[in-house]
């Protein structure tokens, strides 16, 4: 790939894709309201009826979103389908509150707002099936790191702006929340190649019934990247190949639904002997209607994952829990809930001087939070929210959120945010033992008023005059010299600059 988002060598790349013929049609126990299935189903919808597209990033409840309370894009199923994306960070192009930059071979920089680089891409909280994919190193997100099978995702909603409220930690310019196809919706068998000059991919997937109300899937994807084309500096090897595998079990009855899935990675980075990246997660949740207008759900999940490059080694460990109550009585739309996670990061670096003290260490995060929808009337709602957060790192937070949603038609949202926010993320260590400076600890967050009226995001706040900025890690396996890298609006030059990240609060 030379330019672009798609380079010609994918344009030209032979696609063989086929569904085995044991397809067993099976009708799920608890079904949604019709969904458009095909393409040609889509170009038939009114605008009502494709505004009933339902997302649940929003509130962290199933929604229409032609009332959902904030600025969102939905990227479906068939518009994964239509692209000729084989990863994730490519489908995530299709977004246009998202910045894309790829970095080199493997590496890629997704951000919201503006800011974007290896280095910057630091405010943006990503959701995979509901477990956290950040970074405490980076903070912010490797994505070499996550292959799902692109035919297994059901949506991709990207929300613009915070999120604290609701999602805590690094939902500072938006929230990314990549969904799967529930097991029983993807039985029988699926394969999948492409071949081009400078990729190849191959997918599998078989699914099954399990029982007389649940299904079972697996899947397997493996991939090869060549080096991206030399710059003006001396070519590199950059090249990237690996695989993930993994399964997903869904079943249940209108009372109760149970999903269990897990996923399992290796990829070879063509450094030294040994170099690559490795990880498992295995993530379940409980699902329980208490009535026709209140639900219960409770999460857990577990991943870790392993780096090593070129003498840099780091890994992190999460554990998670966390449930939530949704209910509704007469004009309010409540949804509570609390979580608490933990995590253990550990940074060796064995290249040169640069290394953290200590260089290991374990977080934990305690967070609560309740957000209230209330219908003033059929089409004024008025949405307030606040989480409460305790941090080993940072401490106590509060982030408190306040929204007016106006429906004047089916066709129109108009939102008014008056909100103080003070919108968090999770730097992995206080101490840094590198001599660059003066050093100085400021408040991990960011405090903005905003007070807007538009059917788009607000503006970013500027950065605070006092120049108090967090000191983070620049991830180790930065960008090389000379290699060139694409982004949305058009290619740029990759810093090859591996200095200590300071990110403006």
């Amino acid at each position: 790939m030379k330019h672009g988002p798609i380079g010609g060598g994918r344009r030209s790349a032979l696609l063989l894709a086929a569904t085995a013929a044991a397809f067993v049609p099976y009708q799920p126990v608890l079904t949604s309201s019709a969904k458009p299935e095909s393409v040609e189903e889509l170009t038939t919808l009114s605008i009502e009826e494709l505004a009933q597209i339902e997302v649940r990033s929003a509130s962290k409840q199933a929604e229409p979103i032609s009332r959902a309370p904030t600025s969102i894009f939905v990227i479906t199923q068939d518009d994964i389908a239509r692209s000729a994306a084989t990863s994730l960070p490519e489908v995530l192009r299709l977004a246009p509150n998202l910045q894309v930059q790829r970095l080199d071979a493997r590496q890629y920089a997704v951000t919201a707002r503006g800011f974007n680089g290896a280095e910057s891409s630091n405010k943006l909280l990503v959701l995979i099936d509901g477990r956290s994919v950040y970074s405490t190193l980076h903070s912010g997100v490797f994505w070499e790191l996550h292959s799902p099978l692109l035919e297994d995702l059901q949506q991709i909603e990207v929300i613009s702006g915070p999120g604290g409220t609701l999602f805590g930690p690094n939902a500072v310019n938006g929230v990314v929340n990549v969904t799967s196809k529930d097991a029983r919706d993807t039985l029988g068998g699926l394969v999948r190649a492409t071949a081009g000059p400078e990729e190849q991919t191959v997918g599998l997937r078989y699914g099954a019934k399990l029982g007389e109300s649940g299904g079972v899937r697996f899947y397997a994807d493996a991939f090869n990247r060549d080096d991206l084309p030399a710059g003006p500096a001396a070519d590199s090897n950059d090249r990237f190949k690996g695989w993930q595998a993994g399964f997903r079990g869904d079943w249940g009855g209108e009372a109760d639904r149970f999903t269990v899935q897990g996923d399992a990675f290796a990829t070879d980075t063509g450094g030294l002997d040994g170099d690559g990246d490795h990880g498992q997660n295995v993530l379940a949740r409980w699902r329980h209607q208490l009535g026709e207008a209140s639900a219960f759900q409770l999460q857990a999940y577990y991943d870790r994952y392993e780096r090593q490059f070129i003498l840099v080694d780091d890994s992190l460990e999460t554990a998670d829990i966390e449930a939530q109550f949704n209910a509704t009585a007469g004009a309010h739309n409540l949804v509570l809930g609390g979580g608490v996670r933990t995590t253990r990061d550990k940074f060796t670096n064995n290249l040169n001087g640069f290394h953290l003290d200590p260089q290991s260490r374990r977080l934990w995060v305690v967070n609560g939070f309740v957000q209230d929808r209330f219908a003033v009337s059929p089409q004024l709602d008025l949405v307030a929210g606040v989480k409460l957060e305790q941090s080993s790192f940072s401490g106590l937070e509060l982030l408190p959120n306040l929204r007016v949603a106006w429906h004047p038609d089916e066709r129109t949202l108009l939102l008014r945010r008056t909100r103080f926010s003070r919108r968090s993320w999770s730097p992995s260590k206080p101490a840094i033992a590198a001599s660059r400076g003066p050093r100085r600890r400021c408040p991990s967050r960011s405090s903005t008023i905003s007070t807007t009226i538009s059917a788009r995001p607000s503006s970013p706040a500027r950065p605070s005059p006092s120049g108090c900025a967090t000191a983070s890690r620049a991830r180790p396996m930065a960008s090389r010299p000379g290699r060139p890298s694409s982004s949305s609006p058009g290619g740029g030059r990759a810093s090859a600059d591996r200095r200590w990240a300071r990110t403006s609060t």
